[in-house]
C-alpha cells in the first residue's frame, strides 16, 4: 500500500553474522512475495563499530575484580567477589567485607558513595566508565584493599602513582569514542550525516602529539 519495499534502502544492524544474513533474506522474502528484486543493502552501526574496537584495546587492572558488579546503570551496582579457591559462602562473605570496607573509606574520606562499575564487553563504553570511576574512588579503594583487617592479603593490588598515572591516560585515551558514541546513538536527530566526521575527528584526535605520555606512545 505505502511502496515500502521500494522506499527502504538500507537496514542498520550489529556486526553479528545472522544480521548480516538477514538483509540477503528481507531481499529474498520481497521476491517471492512480490516478484520484485530490491537491493536493500546492511550497514554495521558506526557506534558498535567504535565499542567493537575498544573491546580490543581494553587491559583492565586485576584490582577491578575484586568491587566487580552486575550493573543495572551506572550508579547501581552491587559488588561481588570470584575467586576458585573460596567456596560460594566464603566468597559472599569476603565480598561483603570489601563492600563494607569500601563504604567505610568513603565516608572517611568523604567521597561520594559509588559502587565500583564492572567492565563488560558487550555493555558500550563500560571499560572507559569502569576506569572513571576507579579513579574517582581510587583513595577509598586502596584503603579498602590495605586495610589491616585483610591481612595484607590483597596489598599486592594496591596501584601506585605510575598506575594510576597509566590509567589516566588511557580515560584521556578512551574519552573521544565515549563522546563519539553518544553523538552516534542519539535518538533525537538522524546520525547518519556525522558519521565520516565523527570518524575523521576521532583520527585527528588520535593523531600522535608531543604531549602523549610514553605510555600511549
Amino acid at each position: 500500500m505505502w511502496g515500502i519495499t521500494i522506499k527502504v534502502l538500507v537496514i542498520v544492524t550489529d556486526n553479528a553474522a545472522n544480521m548480516r544474513n538477514m538483509a540477503k533474506s528481507v531481499n529474498e522474502s520481497i521476491y517471492s512475495l512480490f516478484q520484485i528484486r530490491p537491493k536493500i543493502y546492511q550497514f554495521s552501526c558506526a557506534a558498535h563499530v567504535l565499542n567493537f574496537t575498544i573491546v580490543y584495546l581494553q587491559k583492565v587492572s586485576k584490582c577491578i575484580d575484586l568491587f566487580s558488579s552486575e550493573q543495572s546503570n551506572e550508579d547501581e551496582d552491587s559488588l561481588t567477589f570470584d575467586d576458585s579457591d573460596l567456596n560460594r559462602q566464603e566468597s559472599e562473605l569476603l565480598s561483603t567485607t570489601l563492600a563494607n570496607l569500601l563504604e567505610l573509606k568513603q565516608l572517611e574520606l568523604n567521597l561520594k558513595s559509588h559502587k565500583i562499575i564492572q567492565d563488560c564487553p558487550t555493555r558500550w563504553n563500560s571499560t572507559f566508565l569502569m576506569l572513571r570511576r576507579l579513579v574517582e574512588q581510587i583513595d577509598a579503594i586502596n584503603d579498602a584493599l590495605a586495610d589491616k583487617l585483610n591481612r595484607k592479603k590483597f596489598d599486592n593490588l594496591v596501584l601506585n602513582v605510575d598506575e594510576i598515572l597509566q590509567i589516566k591516560d588511557i580515560i584521556n585515551l578512551f574519552q573521544p569514542f565515549y563522546d563519539a558514541t553518544l553523538k552516534l546513538s542519539t535518538t533525537k536527530y538522524t546520525s547518519l550525516s556525522i558519521v565520516i566526521p565523527t570518524f575523521y575527528s576521532l583520527t585527528v584526535q588520535l593523531d600522535h602529539t608531543h604531549s602523549d605520555s610514553k605510555f600511549i606512545i
